[in-house]
This record gives structure tokens, C-alpha cells and sequence, in this order.
């Protein structure tokens, strides 16, 4: 009996080791990210009931106890993580000076707080190409299924949304998928079975076909950048020319058949609001509201109106749509050009992996360098146009390039490393290297 309880004790305390610790944050961070991108609840609206924020910030704190406390080693934070870090602090600051603070705190300590920890935590435990492409497919195959789910249910409703989540507002569904359409394009270049190519084509022509359907503009046209950046690395970059002729050919035959009536009037109201009776004034009030944050940012430089409070303190009752005067206006200058020192990262470190051996011989790192490349590109139009200022999704993308960043360059230090030689038998000891 003694022996028998000796061994179960061994067998726990060796599986509660740092490298299995991070190996369940992940597991935590996938189960986040299958609950935030595939919602649930907007598919099965029984799940209502269910107080599904709550849970998801349990999975997260989960995930961050997992990977942080009790690890033999120290955790180090990515320059992109850091900054994250720096501009929730200064959010934190911003809450006493808030015009309304109670809804500060609850937007810094609780949705915005997940989705730091979300982001801080996919620095520490992806660090694989392999966990990379698990959250990447997460969200490109749930994006591309809500757009197929929309384009069979679409009944000729006045624009396309589902639920109350990520997609239940037409322009953020539309941004969404000019979000990750260069990824799901990604996937169908990184696989050479036929039936997978297939659905991630069926997926990518519902996506398109479902932001005519949203009649967004602003999704259209952080969209079509999206497309065209995506066409410029895999095609033109990626010496892949066969994925622009096809892009162009299948676009000529499909997209007269697919544009919903009424899309093209939907266009040109862009450049005159006035024609487009889906419109009714928006532009106009957008205008305002975006000379509105110009005024609050000039009258609040320094700690802004509180995070998430220009609609209490215009009492418009509405976001700034621009995520970089809804910074500037709410958690002031300081706050802003954090958040450009966050996005400056992601060119950073996308070039810097672009010079790596492994962007040269790993097909995977160049084809999601390249489209989280072209993802990036289709968010910073998108922005705007929207406010998507403590929204997960962006701080993700971050996180991302820092991942791949981190893999390419821990290789070629790897690389570059002597190699050991052994004492004992005068041979080189070969290098660990994870493989992904």
C-alpha cells in the first residue's frame, strides 16, 4: 500500500511541472478562444442563460495562474506585452478622472482586464508554430463558418448579423471577416488536401459574399485592402501568381452574381451620403462625433473622459467610431500613443521575422507572417471607421507577430550556438530543439 501511494504521489508531482503548466494554460487559452470566436450562444440562444463573460474570465484567470505562479523560472514579457501592459496601467489611472467611474472601473477591470490577460498569456504559452496555427484556425474557421451560416439564413433582411456578440452588429461582422480572410486564404495555401482547399474556398467566397450582405462600408473597404495586401504577399511576394489570376477570375465570374441589389448605390453613398437611403444621416453624425473626440481630446489631453465614457460624456449615447480618436478622447494623449507604440510593433516584428532563416525554409511561418501581414493591413482602415479600442482581437493579432517573432529568433540563436562536446566521448551532444 505504502509503495502503491508513493507511486501516484511521484506521478503527480512529476506531471505538475513548468513545461505541463504551460501546456494547460494553453489548453485554457484555446477553450477561451473557442467560446470568444464561435459564440455559442448566438448559434444556440438557449445558452443565454448562461453567464458566459463571467466564465470566460474565470478561463482566463485560469490561464494566467497556470502559467505564471509556481514556475521554476521567471517569466519574461515580450516588448509587445509590456506595452500592453503599460497602457491597461494607464487605464487604471485614467478610471478617478473618469466622468463616470463606476462604468470605467467595470470596462478596465473586467472586459478590458480579460482581455489583457488573454493577450500577456498568449506570449507565454504559444510558444510553438504549432499553438500559433491552433488559435489562428480557431478563429479563421469560426469567422468563415458565421459568414456561411449568414449566407444560407439570409432571408433579405436590411443588413446581415447574427447574435449580440462579434458578429451581431453588421460593420463589426464586416470587419471581422476583412480581419480574417488573409488568414482562412492562409489555410487553404498551407494545405495540400483537396476536400480541406475546398471548404476553405467555400468559406472564402461566403466571406465576401457576406460583407455585401452586412452592407458595411467601412468593412467593404478594410476588406478589399485586406484582399489586395493578401494578393501582394501570396501573390506577388510569395511568387504565387496563380493565387492572383485565380482571385481575379473567380471575383469576375462570381461577385455580378453574389452583390445583393441596391450594393452598388450602397458604394457610391461614400462619396455622396446623400443617395444612399440605408444611410439616413450616418455620415453626418459620424462627422460630428468624430469632431466631438478632437474636442474632448483638446479639452482632456492628458487622462481623457475615462475609458469607455465618451458616450456618457457627450451624452450622445454613442462611440466615437475611430479607435484612435476614442483613445485620444478617453484615456488622453499619453494612451494613444501607447496604443501606436503597440501597433508599431507589429511592423516590427513582422519584418524582423521576414529577415529570419526559418521565414525561408518553414512554409508555415512565411504564410501566416504573411497574412496576419495583410490582417493587420485590412484593421488599421477598419479602425477608422469603428471603435474597437479594448476589444480583444486587435491586442491578439499583436500577440501573434510576437509569437512568431520569438520561435524565429529562438532558432537562430539555437543555430548559433557551438555545439556541446561531450567529455566523456569526444562527440558533439545534438541540440533540443522543439519540434513544430
Amino acid at each position: 500500500m505504502d509503495k502503491m501511494l508513493t507511486s501516484r504521489w511521484n506521478a503527480v508531482t512529476a506531471v505538475d511541472t513548468p513545461q505541463n503548466r504551460l501546456v494547460a494554460a494553453y489548453v485554457t487559452i484555446v477553450i477561451f478562444w473557442a467560446f470568444y470566436y464561435f459564440r455559442p450562444e448566438d448559434i444556440v440562444t438557449a445558452l443565454y442563460v448562461l453567464p458566459l463573460g463571467k466564465i470566460l474570465g474565470v478561463i482566463a484567470l485560469i490561464a494566467l495562474i497556470l502559467g505564471t505562479v509556481g514556475r521554476g523560472d521567471s517569466v519574461k514579457l515580450s516588448p509587445e506585452a509590456k506595452l500592453v501592459l503599460m497602457l491597461y496601467a494607464w487605464c487604471v489611472l485614467c478610471v478617478p478622472f473618469a466622468s463616470w467611474r463606476g462604468g470605467a472601473f467595470w470596462l478596465v477591470f473586467g472586459d478590458y482586464g480579460k482581455c489583457v490577460i488573454m493577450t500577456i498569456m498568449i506570449g507565454i504559452a504559444v510558444n510553438s508554430v504549432s499553438r500559433l496555427r491552433g488559435l489562428l484556425f480557431i478563429q479563421a474557421s469560426a469567422t468563415a463558418l458565421m459568414a456561411v451560416i449568414g449566407c444560407v439564413f439570409y432571408r433579405d433582411m436590411t443588413r446581415l448579423d447574427i447574435g449580440n456578440g462579434l458578429y451581431g452588429n453588421a460593420n463589426d461582422f464586416a470587419i471581422m471577416i476583412a480581419l480574417n480572410w488573409p488568414i482562412c486564404l492562409g489555410f487553404l495555401l498551407a494545405t495540400r488536401n483537396p476536400f480541406k482547399k475546398l471548404l476553405w474556398g467555400i468559406g472564402l467566397i461566403c466571406m465576401l459574399w457576406a460583407v455585401t450582405l452586412t452592407y458595411s462600408r467601412s468593412g467593404f473597404m478594410a476588406t478589399m485592402v485586406a484582399i489586395l495586401f493578401s494578393l501582394w504577399e501570396f501573390g506577388i511576394k510569395g511568387k504565387r501568381k496563380h493565387v492572383v489570376i485565380g482571385a481575379v477570375v473567380l471575383a469576375l465570374l462570381l461577385l455580378p452574381v453574389l452583390i445583393p441589389s441596391h450594393y452598388g448605390t450602397r458604394l457610391m453613398g461614400i462619396f455622396d451620403p446623400s443617395i444612399d437611403a440605408l444611410d439616413k444621416g450616418s455620415s453626418a453624425a459620424r462627422r460630428e462625433l468624430l469632431i466631438m473626440s478632437l474636442k474632448l481630446t483638446a479639452t482632456h489631453p492628458i487622462f481623457g473622459v475615462g475609458p469607455g465614457q465618451f458616450e456618457s460624456a457627450t451624452q450622445t449615447w454613442f462611440v466615437t467610431h475611430n479607435t484612435y480618436t476614442q483613445l485620444s478622447s478617453e484615456v488622453g494623449i499619453p494612451g494613444f500613443i501607447l496604443f501606436v507604440l503597440i501597433l508599431r510593433r507589429v511592423f516590427r516584428n513582422l519584418k524582423d521575422v521576414t529577415k529570419t532563416e526559418r521565414f525561408r525554409s518553414d512554409p508555415q511561418v512565411e504564410i501566416f507572417a504573411r497574412a496576419l501581414r495583410a490582417s493587420f493591413a485590412g484593421y488599421l482602415v477598419g479602425a477608422f471607421f469603428a471603435s474597437y479600442a479594448y476589444e480583444l482581437f486587435i491586442y491578439a493579432l499583436v500577440a501573434f507577430t510576437g509569437v512568431l517573432y520569438t520561435v524565429c529568433q529562438d532558432q537562430a540563436a539555437a543555430a548559433s550556438r557551438p555545439k556541446q562536446i561531450s567529455k566523456f566521448s569526444g562527440v558533439r551532444s545534438p541540440e533540443i530543439i522543439e519540434v513544430t
